[in-house]
């Protein structure tokens, strides 16, 4: 087999919280959610608490900074677990690329990102 020489220690150990999260906060739950056809917003509001949402965002646009390469062991522990409804990756991959840039210079502190979520997150869940 050829070595992988792809991640580094930092994404490696960054494997290991994203895998315990995927073990304990998803797989439990997840044909329950592909019965329903939803993934409920507490789960999205988890995620992004324990640093796996907007992982190659940088910091001051309140993602965790990282490389690309962070989002790749985020989508592939999801896949390895077979996780399809919490999909982030879209969420930090796709979308959030466009928004960002976006984004007024004087929201770019990350004080407007901050309200923003916190709007979000007293909204009501589906």
């Amino acid at each position: 087999m050829i070595p992988r020489r792809l991640f580094d220690e930092e994404h490696e150990i960054f494997r290991e919280t994203v895998r315990r999260f995927v073990a304990s906060e998803i797989t439990p739950y997840h044909a329950q959610w592909e019965k329903d056809g939803v993934v409920p917003r507490a789960l999205w509001r988890k995620a992004g608490a324990a640093g796996l949402l907007l992982t190659a965002t940088p910091e001051e646009y309140g993602g965790m900074g990282g490389d690309f390469r962070m989002s790749l062991v985020v989508l592939e522990e999801l896949g390895l677990a077979g996780a399809t409804g919490p999909f982030f990756n879209l969420h930090s991959d796709i979308v959030a690329p466009y928004v960002v840039p976006l984004r007024e210079p004087t929201s770019r502190s990350g004080a407007g990102c901050r309200r923003w979520r916190a709007a979000r997150s007293s909204a009501p869940s589906p």
